[in-house]
């Protein structure tokens, strides 16, 4: 007889399952302790069984069914309990007090936030590190900021003595309820920040644009000329790559778009590319360097030439121009002819096509800070920018982010 799978129990399966791993163990070594008082009651009680009737077989049914409810309560027990999110809490205070080092893999993985097989994991959310310090208890029983005593034995070693963050470093501690400084190393050495600016346009564009903010590219018709225009949405990680790794795809955007053009019936276009999303020059002020592309609406892939997803690379000298291209390619692939696109911006009479949308903000986030994303950083400065009614160049994107700190 075939009893069908129910729906509760696929849920809890995978939960059940890591429970029973858990408590295996124990049940081994009970197992073996209990087995010779087992054998000697069953000695004992032998001539009695044979007195026994022997059970029908729904009553083996339902002993089998109550003692196996039994034992997967007994198990969820003590392997619980569980948070909302499936894990069993344990496990998590647990990785959370090893200290695991790893990180996303933006690069390799299935992906913003994914990890690929030999890629390091995740690092656990560790918990609050200066409450930990020690201090006074608030009112209401939280924790005061620790003293600066306690702050110093636990930074300086960590700093002081730390090669590999250069030959001059600095550093300052400061409770932000009160505005007292609680630490400083070298806090007044005029230094240049570098990439840790982009800790401030991280907070900048959450703080302008929310966590779930996504970045779009769009495809319009110009209903008077018949015109498809590529619209740039800022978004450097569009990829034109057969693995998407869950970014935006340049290869998606074309298939929708063609099926929306066929079932207009058209199926021959004139293609241009609109970059107004941005303002001002596209060239950095530090020229052509391979850390950055030209600062642009529109790309793919960062503009690099190469397959690499981070760090320094060679980048194409118009990314804007060079995505509309291979835009056209693969319309082609999908039965529309493109002309040789221009730049041009869409109108407010254009009709939507099609639409792709980058991972959430806080994914974007993540990979900017992970791998130090130039051309996140300036995408995501300008779309703070944008967002706070500042021009989107290169001063507005500087003045924006440092009115929202």
């Amino acid at each position: 007889m075939a009893v069908p799978e129910l729906r509760p129990w696929r849920t809890a399966r995978p939960h059940v399952a890591r429970a029973a791993d858990a408590v295996r163990p124990r049940l081994s070594r009970f197992v073996r302790a209990a087995g010779p008082r087992v054998a000697r009651l069953a000695r004992a009680t032998a001539p009695r069984l044979t007195r026994i009737t022997r059970p029908k077989t729904w009553q083996y049914t339902a002993g089998a069914a109550t003692a196996g409810l039994a034992l997967a309560a007994g198990v969820v027990t003590v392997a619980g309990p569980w948070d909302s999110t499936g894990q069993r809490t344990a496990e998590r205070d647990r990785a959370v007090a090893l200290e695991h080092t790893g990180g996303t893999d933006h690069g390799r993985g299935s992906g913003a936030s994914g990890t690929s097989s030999g890629s390091p994991r995740p690092a656990p959310s560790a918990g609050a590190v200066l409450a930990g310090l020690g201090g006074t208890t608030a009112p209401g029983g939280v924790k005061a900021a620790p003293g600066d005593q306690d702050l110093a034995d636990l930074l300086d070693p960590l700093l002081k003595d730390a090669p590999g963050l250069g030959e001059r470093r600095a550093a300052a501690v400061v409770d932000l309820t009160t505005g007292k400084r609680l630490y400083g190393l070298g806090s007044d050495a005029p230094l240049t920040p570098a990439s840790t600016t982009k800790i401030a346009t991280a907070v900048a564009a959450l703080t302008a644009l929310g966590p779930d903010h996504r970045l779009t590219t769009r495809t319009a018709l110009e209903a008077d000329t018949g015109e498809v225009v590529l619209v740039g949405g800022g978004d450097p990680t569009l990829t034109a790559r057969e693995d998407a790794r869950d970014l935006a795809s340049l290869r998606t955007l074309a298939e929708k778009t063609a099926a929306a053009l066929k079932k207009r019936g058209v199926r021959e276009v004139t293609l241009s590319y609109d970059t107004t999303l941005y303002a001002g020059t596209e060239m950095h002020p530090i020229g052509v360097n391979e850390n950055l592309a030209r600062v642009t609406a529109l790309m793919t892939d960062e503009g690099r030439t190469d397959d690499s997803t981070s760090g320094p690379a060679p980048r194409v000298s118009d990314p804007a121009a060079d995505a509309a291209r291979t835009f056209a390619g693969l319309l082609k692939q999908h039965g529309v002819t493109a002309s040789a696109p221009g730049p041009s911006k869409a109108t407010g009479r254009a009709a939507t096509l099609a639409t792709v949308s980058s991972p959430p903000l806080s994914a974007l986030v993540e990979r900017m800070l992970t791998n130090s994303d130039n051309d996140l950083a300036e995408a995501l400065a300008r779309h703070t920018a944008v967002a706070t009614g500042k021009p989107a160049d290169f001063d507005g994107a500087g003045a924006a982010v440092a009115a929202r700190l």
